[in-house]
């Protein structure tokens, strides 16, 4: 087991709650209009006002698929580098900003954006200068949303099912082959500035006979990256709205798309469970899977 289990199911709660928290704000961000065509056919139209920080980008599927890759590339680069230069007042500069456009996002679904701005900004301030694991843990549920708020309309499913397996197939390369992924994990650790779900834990471990047996106090972290959780949490809301355009009731379609982020938060904690301590894992493969086996009995049961 990675970690002790009342710090595993703390972090599959914050996982978990996350998921839900996130795909409760995307459902408030849908508009649903049903429309009769001449030929009496009644459609079921989809629509999204504006962010809080204006309009999406015109792209989807394939084009957003681009889009969010390149992202991802150009993202991994510019943190390897800070990495590289050792540069820490950098990284909370670049995060600082980062957390405070994701809040504005997620926020700006029920409030205008003036007001969604200095709620970012505050809990941006309170998550860099006054956090705490609460506080930390949080901000991250926002954080998330306010992606899923910005990407889950730019996709179908199946195209999104496609960025899942590629980032993926990303994860397990930059984590078992490259290392480049443990690299950035260990920067943030030790800058105690972490992109994703982070929960400090102290353990103990017993010293040789040949000093007296006495216990050492150790502090660890159990973390998971922040594309662990918002991959996920953007696949189950595409899956949500596609659910909606089919026709089913918004709220019946919420909770037939709740089958997602159950799967994925058991599949998270049978990886923690079974997990070696002290030994990094690429839990996208893992998640990936739990989306489809969710979208499965999502949309087909």
């Amino acid at each position: 087991m990675k970690h002790n289990i009342r710090v595993t199911a703390l972090l599959v709660l914050f996982f978990f709650l996350a998921q839900i928290v996130g795909l409760g704000i995307v459902y408030s961000d849908i508009k649903v209009d049903n429309i009769v065509t001449e030929t009496g056919q009644n459609i079921t139209v989809v629509s999204h006002p504006e962010t809080a920080l204006g309009p999406r980008p015109d792209v989807y599927n394939f084009d957003a698929l681009l889009m969010v890759l390149i992202g991802v590339l150009i993202g991994t680069s510019l943190v390897l580098l800070i990495v590289k230069l050792n540069t820490i007042k950098v990284w909370k500069a670049f995060f600082f900003f980062s957390v405070f456009l994701t809040i504005t996002l997620s926020v700006g679904v029920f409030f205008s954006w003036y007001v969604a701005a200095v709620i970012g900004f505050l809990l941006a301030f309170l998550k860099m200068w006054k956090r705490n694991v609460v506080i930390h843990n949080f901000t991250e549920l926002l954080i998330y949303s306010g992606i899923a708020v910005l990407f889950a309309p730019l996709f179908e499913p199946l195209w999104m099912i496609v960025l899942l397996l590629i980032i993926s197939a990303y994860d397990a390369f930059a984590v078992w082959k490259s290392k480049h992924m443990v690299k950035m994990a260990e920067f943030q650790i030790e800058a105690d500035v972490f992109a994703g779900l982070s929960i400090p834990y102290k353990s103990k471990s017993v010293k040789s006979r040949t000093q007296n047996s006495r216990h050492k106090t150790e502090t660890n972290t159990a973390i998971l990256g922040g594309g662990d959780v918002a991959f996920p949490l953007i696949f189950a809301g595409v899956v949500m709205e596609f659910l909606i355009k089919s026709g089913l009731i918004g709220q019946i379609a919420f909770l037939k798309t709740l089958a997602i982020p159950i799967i994925t938060a058991a599949v998270l904690f049978l990886l923690l469970v079974f997990g070696k301590k002290g030994r990094y894992y690429p839990a996208m493969p893992f998640l990936t899977a739990g989306c489809l086996v969710g979208y499965f009995i999502s949309v087909f049961l």
